[in-house]
């Protein structure tokens, strides 16, 4: 046609979806969660949308480097979501500037010996890199720490406090339920913070000329808590039971700085991404930005035994100790196979289902549909659909053995091997 008509030819590349663990590409399904109320609208930060993961604090440029290192490819591939959160930290770490935050709950007064007035000084926002600015420090003899913090504290034992130096715990203070309320720090500013092994951000004590800032820290889960969805799934089904926690928390005025969109550094923290800059009435909002290793990524609701509803699951883990012998012969299957994840033993509801699954669909094998190993009792599911049928014996049910007048050898049947 293009000859006919003397126009330029052109030239069609043909690449396939690139799909992601936990997560739903059909327009269809999100247009769901949105008309359900689940998310905010399209550009939701759980959203696997262009809106919704830059919200999430996504760069283009790291975006740009992963797609290029993927490459087209007309094989559909299922990729977990660590290796662009890594690449992303990457080039955000270099240039976010370092702030600390307190949460409120429960959060620890402490005193501290040795600082007798309310000091400042000024920091670089990134050690490493002094072209990201400067902010201000408040030193006072009174600060605030993380429960988590103050709860791990020993008698007598020396920490760090983050840009100001070593101090020893002289006492500590909890309340009837265990929580601890308040500490009594006193300053070793001439120990060696290299010898320490905690090392702590704090806050000043609110004041009038210092005032603390009013935070919430917001991370997201998977919408979905199942890593792939089938055909035959019903996205109901497998619904995050809860997929936004907010957390409120503190943090110093230097914070009033930061701008929507802005990507910053909670130390000890996280990542995060300003969704909404302080303002009159309104406290700052900064989302949690996942940077690549397993504890941010693990889907929270199948870490709390709620990834598939129990009537979904027909199939239970095989008792630890491998498959047994099979078709890889004496040595048994690879690694891989020997998960408990993957080697799994068939129920007698599972195996009732399938045998009246196989004389419905005259024996066609269906993707999901399992293949036992030759043991008969472990097997693997199909990952894709077949048109192959289980056919009759050749020789019917009987031993097809030669009669008593026969020269021929007696042989084992080819089924029995």
């Amino acid at each position: 046609m293009q000859e006919a008509f003397g126009l330029r030819k052109t030239n069609v590349w043909d690449f396939s979806r690139v799909n992601f663990v936990y997560t739903l590409l059909s327009k269809r399904k999100l247009l769901w969660f949105v008309q359900q109320n689940f998310v905010q609208g399209w550009d939701d930060p759980r959203f696997p949308t262009v809106r919704g993961i830059r919200r999430r604090g996504l760069t283009v440029e790291a975006l740009k480097q992963y797609m290029l290192s993927q490459g087209p490819s007309q094989a559909t591939i299922m990729l977990e979501w660590d290796g662009i959160w890594a690449l992303n930290k990457k080039i955000i770490d270099p240039v976010a500037p370092r702030y600390w935050a307190i949460e409120k709950k429960d959060l620890v007064k402490v005193t501290v010996e040795g600082q007798a007035s309310v000091e400042t000084k000024v920091q670089p926002l990134h050690k490493k890199n002094p072209d990201v600015g400067e902010k201000t420090t408040v030193y006072s003899p009174e600060i605030y720490l993380d429960q988590e913090d103050g709860a791990s504290f020993d008698d007598n034992e020396e920490i760090t406090l983050m840009d100001w130096g070593n101090a020893i715990v002289k006492s500590k203070t909890k309340s009837a339920s265990g929580t601890v309320e308040s500490i009594v720090l006193t300053l070793h500013l001439e120990g060696d913070f290299k010898k320490t092994k905690k090392k702590i951000t704090w806050l000043a004590a609110s004041s009038d000329a210092h005032p603390l800032v009013p935070v919430t820290l917001i991370d997201y889960d998977y919408l979905i808590s199942k890593k792939k969805l089938e055909e035959d799934d019903d996205v109901k089904d497998f619904v995050t039971p809860q997929t936004e926690f907010r957390t409120p928390a503190c943090s110093d005025a230097n914070i009033l700085k930061v701008k929507k969109g802005d990507i910053i550094q909670f130390e000890r923290k996280g990542y995060y991404i300003c969704d909404r800059a302080a303002e009159e009435g309104k406290e700052a909002e900064f989302i949690k930005i996942p940077d690549g290793k397993a504890a941010s990524l693990a889907s929270k609701a199948a870490g709390a035994g709620g990834a598939v509803p129990p009537e979904k699951v027909d199939m239970v883990p095989k008792a630890k100790g491998g498959a047994g012998k099979g078709g890889w012969g004496k040595s048994g299957p690879p690694a891989a196979a020997k998960s408990p994840a993957n080697v799994l033993t068939p129920t007698k509801e599972s195996v009732a289902k399938l045998e009246k699954k196989a004389d419905s669909d005259n024996g066609a094998a269906k993707e999901g549909d399992r293949v036992y190993l030759s043991d008969g009792t472990t097997g693997f599911p199909i990952p894709f659909s077949t048109k192959m049928y289980d056919v009759k014996r050749v020789v019917g049910d009987t031993n097809g053995g030669p009669s008593s007048e026969s020269t021929m050898y007696q042989v084992k049947s080819a089924y029995d091997l």
